[in-house]
């Protein structure tokens, strides 16, 4: 079966609502994977002709929420688990898993762990500490960890999970059924943009998770976030792909399909 994906449409700003109300995504499966940064919860409302267009061409389409969703937004007010309708076809969802065909979709934001060391820095020129609120302040370095722990207990818990899986809370057999995993942060250093990789600011965007996708044997990884449209790669038997149309006042939407699948 094919899934089409893609993430950081970032529709906030103009120039990219204006690229895709040109050009917009191209339905060649029924399925679509949104991975994050699609736009702020607080302006859903004002994207209404994006989500109708999205709802009238495809199926079934998931999204999954980035750190920009969050911006001017109180983050500890929705995470967790998300399983939430956007419309009758849309489910905005979190720290969950759906069962599609015989695969089962391991969905989570991930966020990042921020080491002691670079808290300060990242703090300062991360523009998630200025945007984002948590339990009614600006979001700190020490939230984001517990975001990141909250995140990784469930991705180990679910996808180590070798007798059974959880279907909108109904246990179901794992014999025959595949994995794939979509978060927006990214779950490894490998491949990571060489203009990035010395910067200290790289923990608040990737953490190594190497050793849990080699073990978890997923199918595919879908990532976003870092706006560079890495060639797939692999981790053991998991490819991990990504399509991000990132900022268009930037040029970095140049590598951006409108129309990415893969199948599983």
């Amino acid at each position: 079966m094919f899934f089409q994906y893609a993430s950081d449409l970032h529709l906030e700003f103009s120039k990219n609502k204006k690229i895709l109300n040109h050009k917009p995504l191209i339905a060649v499966a029924d399925v679509l994977i949104l991975a994050g940064d699609v736009m702020p919860f607080i302006m859903i409302d004002d994207h209404n002709d994006f989500w109708n267009y999205i709802s009238d061409n495809f199926k079934q389409t998931y999204w999954l929420p980035g750190n920009h969703e969050y911006y001017g937004f109180d983050a500890a007010t929705k995470h967790g688990t998300i399983h939430e309708n956007i419309r009758t076809n849309i489910l905005l969802i979190n720290n969950d898993s759906v069962i599609i065909e015989n695969t089962q979709f391991i969905f989570s934001t991930l966020w990042s762990y921020i080491g002691p060391t670079n808290q300060y820095i990242i703090q300062r020129r991360m523009n998630d500490f200025y945007q984002i609120n948590f339990e009614a302040a600006r979001i700190t370095p020490l939230d984001y960890n517990l975001l990141h722990t909250e995140a990784l207990d469930f991705l180990k818990q679910t996808l180590l999970n070798e007798a059974m899986v959880t279907n909108n809370n109904k246990e179901l057999n794992i014999n025959g059924i595949k994995k794939a995993v979509v978060t927006h942060h990214l779950p490894t250093l490998l491949n990571y943009p060489n203009k990035y990789k010395n910067d200290p600011i790289q923990e608040g965007f990737a953490t190594e998770l190497y050793d849990l996708i080699v073990a978890a044997n997923a199918a595919c990884w879908v990532y976003g976030h870092h706006h560079h449209n890495t060639p797939n790669f692999s981790i053991g038997n998991t490819q991990l792909i990504t399509n991000q149309l990132g900022y268009v006042k930037y040029k970095e939407h140049n590598q951006f399909s409108r129309s990415a699948i893969f199948e599983i």
